[in-house]
């Protein structure tokens, strides 16, 4: 009986283990929530964003798929930057696992218990002359005026 005890109790252990989760506030990309969740093996990155937003009180619009908006993030037109007649700024949510930013949604990022942290941030792709020329760059060096002086008075 002792002997099913551990095989059970090094089963189950085996197979959960913790993450940390962190967000970013848009503008200055400083921590605004973090939190460590015990998961097992079949978590994603989205099911853990969602109760990280929901527990933290962060309003969003989105879902495990990918998040719209964070912190009432604009959306649409209102998060583009047009610089000049070919360039311009489109701003939106990205997420890092380990420092890395994968190339798939949230919710197809399967985690395992390789990875140690998912930190997500506001960041923007660059297009110019018909060519996206980077994603997920930081914003805080290039913010979204308009938004940040308006969030930096709830925050």
């Amino acid at each position: 009986m002792k002997i099913l005890i551990i095989l059970f109790l090094f089963l189950f252990m085996s197979n959960s283990f913790s993450i940390e989760v962190k967000i970013s506030r848009p503008c200055d990309n400083q921590v605004y929530s973090e939190k460590n969740y015990e998961i097992s093996s079949n978590d994603t990155v989205g099911d853990l964003t969602i109760k990280l937003l929901a527990e933290s009180g962060i309003p969003f619009i989105g879902a495990k798929e990918g998040f719209n908006s964070i912190f009432n993030s604009p959306i649409g037109l209102d998060a583009m930057d047009i610089i000049s007649d070919d360039q311009m700024r489109a701003y939106g949510w990205c997420y890092t696992v380990d420092g890395e930013i994968p190339e798939v949604l949230p919710n197809k990022f399967i985690l395992n218990n390789n990875h140690q942290e998912i930190h997500w941030f506001y960041g923007f792709a660059f297009y110019r002359a018909g060519v996206w020329e980077s994603q997920c760059e930081d914003s805080s060096e290039q913010a979204l005026t308009q938004y940040c002086l308006n969030l930096s008075s709830t925050l």
